[in-house]
């Protein structure tokens, strides 16, 4: 499927740090415009599959914004919202598909982007000739598929989102294993419940990029990390 298909559209005023960050490490293409005229343009032009609105740091009526988008295209309404602040009180309530109040965590951004996707629009991460399917793990290449478990799956996203990259302990361990974790000096040395299995994922990360010929992301699995996490 086209990148267009599963196009975002992020409607964000202010200069601070694009929440549109996440969807794109994801797969997701994505169009941030700053002004709510702006995005009906774009909506208009675009037809985007998901539209994300961040209330704080606009000056719009959301239940209006929404209503204006519904009318040029049925696509699913995410909302961010401020601090403490519920729907209701946002006035989106009645007319959005989503709604996050502040403050924002990532992983859960991305949860509800991916429930909001039609069926059929899940973003894809390539490396090579390996496509991952993060929403359900399936690792393809050559019409050959495999389904990873949900933490090898994490693993190699990370992995194909930071090709290229070193990988510090403190990532690996929060977005894979989801939990906190307190480093000591030593390359990939840690102290946590996790650190058995972060050693038998990595393993098997090898041996699923050997089986599907993908040594470039085999390659790129770090060999020492910060110790300055």
């Amino acid at each position: 499927m086209k990148n267009a298909a599963r196009k975002i559209l992020l409607i964000q005023g202010g200069l601070g740090e694009s929440v549109g960050l996440a969807p794109e490490r994801s797969g997701y293409p994505v169009t941030w415009v700053r002004t709510a005229k702006s995005a009906l343009t774009h909506v208009e032009r675009d037809k985007p599959v998901l539209v994300i609105v961040d209330l704080p740091s606009l000056r719009v009526d959301a239940a209006k914004l929404c209503q204006s988008i519904k009318r040029i295209t049925e696509t699913n309404v995410l909302f961010l919202g401020a601090e403490g602040q519920d729907a209701a009180a946002a006035g989106c309530d009645a007319c959005g598909d989503g709604y996050i109040a502040r403050p924002l965590q990532l992983r859960r951004v991305m949860a509800k982007v991916e429930k909001l996707m039609p069926a059929g629009h899940a973003a894809e991460l390539r490396c090579g000739e390996l496509i991952l399917r993060p929403a359900d793990g399936m690792l393809r290449k050559r019409g050959e598929e495999i389904r990873l478990n949900p933490k090898l799956s994490r693993l190699l996203q990370l992995f194909m989102q930071h090709q290229g990259e070193i990988i510090t302990r403190k990532l690996l361990m929060q977005q894979v294993w989801r939990r906190p974790t307190w480093v000591i000096p030593g390359p990939w040395t840690c102290i946590c419940a996790g650190c058995a299995s972060a050693s038998r994922t990595i393993r098997l990360n090898h041996a699923t990029s050997r089986r599907f010929g993908a040594r470039d992301i085999a390659s790129r699995i770090p060999r020492r990390a910060n110790n300055n996490v």
